[in-house]
């Protein structure tokens, strides 16, 4: 099965799961009971279905196998060896170490330095390889070149060749605390212990969908389920098989489910290591700062329920960031990280999403060099900076009002329109708009929600399809971050349009009613028509 056929599969998948929604909401405008085990029974088989697509039917047309050894490979030799490599020399050592595996051949002709995402050739590194190493005790080199070996194994020779043109590995040192506790515990030689790596994520997305289910109802966690299963961000490999790549996602989901059940300072811990996880998730608690200040602006008082979720916040980062400094031996983790990330931020690359993109018209395939063409789309934004933190503003300050009349749960849901805007991340991690369904999903018997649930599923089937038919380059990258603008205009037009939150609404009871099965007021069950 090729990629592209997976990419047809899981559009018309896609485009099941949305007929299927608007049929639930025609049986509940119309109070049609008849026929509604047999749409429950349709919606259990396609979530089937949807789940062994994440899995790619078991084909994996890549890598031959669910694990992905090129993400692996950074984020297992990345955080296992930190306190030798830190973020800067990951790609030096591993030439290194493969040229002492081959007896001195040059495995790696050309390889990417991360202080400025410039190249240096194999021969030069080489020739400095007693200056990588001096970080190292000799077990340790030696236990490292054994993992080398054993990542070159899993991929074939040309890839391996390519792998240290790559940028890196990003984590924060707050990830890399953790993904270090893990690595130095688990040797590449237990096939075991590797699949528990990758089946961490598994378990932390199968606790979301839970979350989902417990706090909105079962038909919600498997439409939010299939949603994740078929979305083209997660069409590639790229942090699917790896190793706690959705820890960020499952935390920032299940912070929105905290927030809907009035937990606010679970809610805070949650969006807390998300963001120290990953940093670009804690731009989603830009909806309850503006929710906190309209509250204070319409009472002249303080919310407690704010303060407690922003002090909780503070406090989880500040632990996170205590206890990373201290297990690192002090800042200089968080300077390199902060160096690293900056030169990362101000990289132009073909497949990355965001406003950023779609302000520098960025959808031409460069002409000449692609250093040339990134140069040039460096220099427009430098121009142009002005121009473009007025536009930022301005989205900034819209959303500002949009989230004023929604409960806070959605505030929280509505952080990916901020996100969209002030970020521009390669386009898998627009995954993160998974939160963003839960703004449209629980009250999709409004219209305007559940034309909003079409819209998410819109923008993936149209990735997936066009994706059949054009390569994920500049252009189709464009494209994608243009179709997000346009998800993110309607988001806050939907939340201008809300009804206004109730102060003091309970939670939906994790035992309720499903939305897509009784919406009526007072919880009255969906009668047959007479």
């Amino acid at each position: 099965m090729t990629l592209e056929t997976l990419h047809t599969i899981k559009g018309i998948l896609a485009g099941a799961v949305v007929a299927l929604a608007v049929a639930y909401w025609c049986f509940d405008r119309w109070r049609v009971a008849k026929g509604r085990l047999a749409l429950d029974a349709m919606l259990i088989l396609l979530a089937a279905v949807c789940a062994a697509s994440y899995f790619d039917f078991g084909q994996f047309p890549k890598y031959r196998r669910f694990m992905n050894p090129h993400d692996m490979f950074h984020y297992y030799l990345g955080s296992k060896y930190s306190r030798e490599i830190g973020f800067a020399n990951l790609y030096e050592c591993v030439a290194i170490a493969t040229a002492e595996n081959h007896r001195g051949e040059i495995f790696h002709p050309t390889i990417r330095k991360m202080d400025d995402y410039s190249f240096v050739s194999g021969k030069t590194v080489l020739a400095k390889a007693d200056t990588f190493k001096r970080p190292f005790s000799r077990e340790r080199w030696q236990e490292f070149k054994k993992d080398v070996r054993y990542f070159e194994s899993l991929v074939t020779k040309r890839h391996w060749r390519g792998i240290t043109l790559d940028m890196g590995y990003n984590p924060t040192p707050v990830w890399n605390m953790t993904g270090r506790f893990l690595t130095n515990r688990i040797p590449t030689e237990s096939a075991a212990g590797m699949n528990f790596l990758v089946a961490i994520d598994l378990i932390l997305l199968a606790s979301m969908f839970t979350a989902v289910a417990r706090t909105f109802g079962w038909r919600s966690g498997l439409f939010t389920m299939m949603f994740f299963c078929t979305h083209f961000c997660m069409s590639y490999t790229h942090i699917r098989g790896g190793f706690l790549r959705m820890d960020w996602l499952a935390f920032l989901v299940m912070s929105v489910c905290a927030l809907k059940k009035g937990r606010h300072k679970t809610a805070a811990g949650l969006l807390g290591y998300a963001g120290m996880a990953r940093v670009f998730p804690i731009i989603f608690g830009f909806g309850m700062g503006a929710k906190f200040l309209w509250s204070l602006w319409r009472t002249r008082r303080i919310d407690r329920q704010y303060v407690e979720f922003f002090a909780a916040l503070a406090l989880v980062c500040a632990a996170l960031f205590a206890v990373s400094a201290w297990d690192d031996g002090g800042l200089h983790g968080w300077k390199e990280f902060a160096g690293k990330i900056g030169v990362h931020n101000a990289h132009i690359a073909p497949v990355r999403v965001g406003f950023k993109y779609v302000f520098l018209m960025a959808h031409t395939k460069p002409s000449g060099s692609w250093n040339a063409y990134k140069a040039e789309m460096i220099r427009q934004f430098d121009e142009r900076k002005a121009q473009w933190w007025l536009m930022i503003g301005a989205a900034l300050a819209v959303s500002l009002f949009a989230v004023r009349k929604l409960e806070d749960y959605e505030a929280l849901a509505y952080g990916y329109v901020p996100a969209y805007f002030l970020t521009a991340p390669t386009f898998y991690y627009h995954i993160m708009m998974t939160p963003l369904l839960l703004l449209f999903l629980p009250k999709r018997e409004q219209p305007l929600r559940m034309a909003g649930v079409i819209s998410m599923f819109a923008v993936s089937i149209m990735m997936e399809l066009l994706n059949v038919f054009m390569p994920l380059d500049v252009f189709l990258s464009f494209l994608m971050s243009c179709m997000l603008l346009a998800l993110c205009l309607y988001c806050a037009a939907a939340g201008l349009a809300a009804y206004p939150a109730v102060a003091g609404a309970s939670p939906i009871p994790a035992a309720g009613p499903d939305p897509l099965s009784a919406h009526i007021p007072g919880g009255e069950k969906p009668r047959k028509k007479q």
